[in-house]
């Protein structure tokens, strides 16, 4: 990737940036450099990704030359320390606004933390926090684009059917513009995270909402009812037939119910 292009189109919010053209995790790079002192706002990319990981310790590998494979290491302000759970959606909503600021659609949010476009996901994200015994050090957001068809996993391979941009838009994606768009897409909601605002383009671009979903908890409990949307926190909202019920994040995926 051309990181002289990429530097010269982000803003000065967007620290170091490393890109490497093979690497294990990004988020496990980000999370070393973190612990070694990184800056707020530093970047670690790869074109290819061998060991990527998601939610619930899924892989998440990317092939050369077809996505975007990224970590930022994050320190949050004073101020930001009770939107801790909002980081994840921050990173979807910077997704989000980024493809519609380069092109004519109109991309979903599915609770907690990927991007659809054309009812697949082309986007995944994992927020890992670091901790020095009770003190917060920062935490990692990692974020995976499904760019071209190469990274498309197999059907067997993925909990939601998934697919890439090039295949919606049908034209190609220049990654050093859109990696750009996407970083400083995320300073300037970065600005905002918890407001108003904020909850009002999560609750617009909300995948699901009045439909009559499933969420499946990691221990395998099910949940059925109309997503109404999310709350200031972050949880996602309920109508089942025992009356609102609140989820939080984390430790639940979402479905459409069967």
């Amino acid at each position: 990737m051309d990181t002289i292009r990429l530097k010269n189109k982000l803003l000065d919010k967007v620290n170091e940036i490393r890109y490497l053209p093979i690497t294990g995790s990004t988020n496990q790079d980000a999370m070393d450099w973190l612990i070694a002192g990184a800056g707020d706002g530093c970047v670690v990319g790869a074109d290819e990704q061998t060991a990527g990981r998601g939610r619930f310790d899924r892989k998440w590998v990317t092939l050369p030359g077809s996505a975007l494979a990224f970590s930022m290491v994050i320190r949050p302000k004073p101020e930001e320390l009770l939107y801790l759970p909002l980081f994840t959606p921050l990173a979807g909503i910077a997704v989000s606004s980024a493809i519609e600021s380069l092109w004519p659609v109109h991309p979903l949010i599915k609770w907690p933390n990927d991007v659809l476009l054309g009812g697949k996901k082309i986007c995944g994200i994992l927020g890992e926090l670091a901790w020095d015994e009770s003190k917060l050090v920062g935490l990692v957001l990692g974020i995976g684009v499904n760019v071209s068809k190469g990274a498309v996993p197999p059907v067997e391979q993925v909990s939601f059917q998934a697919g890439c941009l090039e295949e919606v838009l049908k034209t190609e994606v220049d990654r050093v513009d859109f990696l750009a768009q996407i970083l400083n897409e995320f300073h300037r909601w970065r600005a905002y995270i918890g407001s108003a605002d904020f909850i009002e383009y999560w609750q617009d671009h909300l995948a699901f909402k009045n439909q009559e979903v499933k969420l499946v908890a990691t221990g395998g409990a099910e949940v059925f009812g109309r997503l109404v949307g999310v709350d200031k926190t972050g949880e996602l909202i309920l109508e089942t037939d025992l009356g609102e019920t609140s989820v939080q994040v984390g430790d639940v995926h979402l479905r459409l119910r069967s």
